[in-house]
């Protein structure tokens, strides 16, 4: 289906062309877009109000970039022998009726039929060169003494003028002996008696004067009074003083003319009399069939005049007035006027063709109009008054063929009808424009075809429709159906309970809904839908922006195709989906896919339950996850994943930095020891992945390219001076006796220390952690001890790893410290022992010194 909006432009006033302007949009019936930049083909008809071509052309053109078509009627290709300017546009009513083939080459489909509401100024202008049959002048003047229409002679003197409170008509005073003027109150001629007055006001006195001389004419047509030549005075027939007024009647019974308590009449001296005005005392009271008369009626006090009809006395009311052809007054103090009216009760008037008054203090004006009830008011043609004190002001409708549709019809109690087919059904209700129906009571209906079916319910507008208790349409099409609610602009629908729908084609059917803006819809219970094709489904729901949708309960959606389909769930920003229960989703082409999970920034996914997904490209899928940054991952339950590109895809799993290593984690959901706790990244890109800092949830500590340590802190085995090797100012290790029980002497010591073997070696580079040892050919040499050797001897002080396979044989060091310690204090002992010994060795060679100096002395005497 195609739709007209029809914008007809002026005519220039420079010529007078034979056509006139047409404009209209062209617009799809199923998606409302106007039809841009296509060839159509448009076929105008000018018919008359029973459809009866008058004439009839087509015009093959295309749409402009906005959808608008315009022609000149008038000037498109006759489809028939009819000409355009044959037309005779005083021809009423005239009616155009349009329609379009789209696509072309297919059929033309009726578009619509309209009056044309006035004559094209271009025809009337074209009219007023050709001697005119009717002329109407209406003045818009307010000084009364200007002339609305004026008639001067040569000299510009005026004869005839019309002003607002009257008629003036002026004879000159020529020289000319005839008759003077087409309208004179006063004769005057050229003799020497000067000017005779026939009739005269002046500011005391209104005065009529007749010439009563011996002719055997007719005298007059009225007269009041007589005057002649002779020096009697004249007959007089009507005077009127201070104290009274008399009317002199023959009362001549040889006289053959009707007699009557009051007459007016015609007399001759010719046999006949014609009586128009009659006052007579008649037993009968009745007129039947109707005679034209101008009558009082003595016996009921009342008047009547025209084609009067009397059938029996109770058809005429007391002290009341008929007036036309065959009227009734029936009701006392009531008036009938124009053609069988009637008034059928007391205080009662109808004025009009047919027109009928039923009840007391009941009004019917106009053509078939009808006051049913008492104090009801029907004004024009068909209009009915039928409720009580209801009012009907209006006519029939009329139908795109000029057939009669419905009446102006006020049938509720206190209801107001008024325009053209307009019915108020309802109680108290109003429906004021053409065809509106106002059925509820108290309704009230406005426009052009507007419903107001229910209680208190108003429809204003084109074909407006408030079906619902105490709802509200306004616009074109507009329908308000459920109880309470609001329709407004074009096409919109407000069918829940106190829904409100404003805009255009927007819905709101879901109970307490708002649905605002372009075709948007709000289906849930207190949802709101507001912009352009957005759609509020769930209850409590809002959607706003354009295309977006708020589907679960209580969800939010805000910007542009944003969707939020969890219950209580956001979405906010430029495609983004909140797709679970508390769920938010804001930013651009963010997604929230898990229970209470929060994604925002842009590109983002949250699709564990409780996960958050923040900045760019983010994805956070584990439980209470968390991903921060730019295409971070945190892929294990209550796991963090912060910095750019890191991934933490165990449970509990902390990834900082940027670019870490992946690994294929045990478990995502649980803690394993084996897992990672704690990684700091410190990759370049992608490719080159590489961490700072790794961390196992059993404690082990790896650094630079450790990753799956083995001992609490392990390093890389390395060659290059730095790798592998830490250094610090100082470096405690805690040994408080409160700690340690069942305190015994350590029994290695110098023996054992005697059993070592240290050594000078070439130490390879491997790697260990893995399936088996990888011992690279590169290395340096070292000194140091054998793990295994020494295991043998002192095996606490050696790491023996439970597979060989797969990790190193490692020494602790500083455990051989308490071994040394015992080994150089037995040494001590040993050398302290020894000292004693030769401390008493020396002792002896002294005293052995001595004694040999006492000999050899001894000696040297003798």
């Amino acid at each position: 289906m195609i739709f007209f909006a029809l914008c007809p432009e002026p005519c220039a006033l420079s010529q007078i062309p034979q056509g006139f302007n047409y404009q209209a949009i062209v617009r799809d019936g199923v998606t409302k877009q106007p039809i841009i930049s296509q060839s159509i083909m448009v076929r105008i008809t000018i018919e008359t109000s029973l459809a009866a071509e008058v004439y009839q052309e087509e015009h093959a053109l295309s749409t402009d970039e906005f959808g608008i078509m315009a022609i000149v009627i008038g000037e498109g290709t006759p489809t028939g022998t009819d000409l355009f300017e044959d037309i005779d546009w005083n021809e009423e009513p005239l009616f155009i009726k349009t329609e379009l083939q789209y696509p072309v080459g297919g059929s033309y489909t009726e578009m619509g039929t309209a009056p044309l509401m006035s004559v094209p100024y271009a025809m009337v202008a074209d009219s007023l060169s050709r001697p005119l049959t009717k002329l109407t002048v209406k003045g818009e003047t307010t000084d009364m003494e200007e002339a609305l229409f004026e008639v001067r002679n040569k000299d510009g003197q005026i004869i005839f003028a019309v002003y607002n409170e009257g008629v003036r008509a002026y004879v000159s005073d020529g020289d000319a002996k005839g008759v003077k003027g087409g309208f004179a109150i006063g004769g005057f001629g050229a003799d020497k008696q000067g000017v005779q007055k026939y009739f005269f006001v002046s500011g005391d006195s209104i005065r009529a004067y007749i010439d009563s001389t011996s002719t055997k004419a007719v005298k007059g047509g009225f007269a009041i009074g007589g005057f002649e030549n002779t020096k009697a005075p004249g007959q007089e027939y009507l005077r009127v003083t201070r104290d009274s007024v008399r009317i002199y009647l023959d009362a001549n019974p040889e006289t053959k003319s009707v007699k009557g308590g009051f007459a007016i009449g015609g007399f001759e001296k010719s046999k006949g009399n014609e009586s128009f005005f009659n006052v007579a005392i008649d037993t009968s009271g009745k007129i039947d069939p109707s005679e034209n008369r101008i009558l009082w009626y003595p016996l009921k006090n009342a008047f009547r005049t025209g084609k009067v009809l009397i059938e029996k006395k109770d058809s005429v009311g007391e002290n009341s007035f008929a007036s036309g052809f065959e009227s009734k007054a029936i009701g006392k103090y009531s008036q009938a006027l124009g053609y069988q009216a009637i008034a059928r009760n007391n205080y009662s008037t109808a004025i009009g063709y047919q027109a009928i008054a039923h009840k007391i203090n009941s009004f019917a004006f106009g053509q078939w109009a009808a006051a049913k009830n008492e104090e009801s008011y029907a004004f024009g043609r068909g209009a009915i008054a039928e409720g009580f004190r209801s009012y009907a002001f209006g006519s029939a409708g009329v139908d795109t063929a000029g057939v009669s549709t419905d009446v102006t019809y006020a049938i509720g109690d206190y209801s107001f009808a008024i325009g053209q087919g307009s019915q108020s059904k309802g109680i108290g209700a109003f429906a004021i424009g053409i065809a509106d129906t106002a059925v509820g009571d108290f309704s009230v209906a406005l426009g052009y075809k507007s419903n107001a079916k229910s209680f208190g319910s108003v429809a204003i507008g084109f074909m407006a429709s408030a079906s619902g208790w105490f709802s509200t349409a306004v616009g074109e099409l507009t329908m308000a159906s459920g109880d309470g609610s609001i329709a407004m602009g074009y096409e919109t629908t407000a069918s829940g309970t106190n829904s409100t729908a404003m805009g255009d084609g927007t819905i709101a059917s879901g109970y307490k809904s708002t649905a605002l803006g372009f075709f948007t819809e709000a289906n849930g219970h207190i949802s709101t839908a507001m912009g352009y094709f957005t759609t509020a489904s769930g209850s409590y729901s809002t959607a706003m922006g354009m295309y977006s949708k708020a589907i679960g309960e209580g969800s939010t959606a805000m910007g542009r195709a944003a969707k939020a389909s969890g219950k209580y769930s956001t979405a906010i920003g430029l495609s983004t989906t909140a797709s679970e229960e508390y769920s938010v989703a804001m930013g651009e082409t963010t997604t929230a896919n898990g229970k209470s999970s929060t994604s925002m920034g842009r590109l983002t996914t949250a699709s564990g339950d409780i996960s958050i997904a923040m900045g760019e490209g983010t994805m956070s899928s584990g439980y209470i996850s968390t991903a921060m940054g730019s295409a971070t991952m945190a892929n294990g339950n209550i796991s963090t994943a912060m910095g750019e590109s890191t991934i933490a895809p165990s449970c509990y799993e902390i990834s900082i930095g940027v670019f870490n290593t992946t690994y294929e984690p045990s478990s995502a959901t649980e803690w394993i020891a084996s897992d990672r706790l704690f990684v700091i990244g410190n990759g370049t890109d992608d490719a080159s992945r590489s961490n700072a800092l790794t961390v196992l949830k059993n404690g082990h500590i790896g650094l630079q390219s450790v990753e799956t340590p083995t001992y609490a802190l392990e390093l890389p085995n390395n060659s290059d001076i730095g790798i592998g090797q830490a250094r610090a100012y100082a470096w405690a290790t805690y040994s408080d006796g409160r700690a340690k029980s069942d305190q015994s002497n350590l029994l290695y010591g110098l023996a054992e220390v005697m059993r070592m073997v240290p050594k000078t070696y070439f130490h390879h580079i491997t790697n260990s952690g893995n399936e088996e040892i990888e011992i690279e050919d590169s290395g340096t040499y070292d000194i140091g001890l054998i793990a295994q050797e020494v295991y043998e001897i002192i095996p606490e002080a050696v790491y023996k790893p439970e597979n060989e396979e797969k990790d190193l044989w490692s020494i602790s060091y500083e455990k051989l410290t308490p071994v040394l310690i015992n080994a150089i204090q037995e040494q001590q002992a040993q050398i302290e022992s020894q000292n004693k010994e030769n401390q008493q060795l020396k002792s002896e060679l002294e005293t052995l010194k001595e004694r040999m100096a006492a000999v050899e002395a001894m000696l040297g005497k003798d």
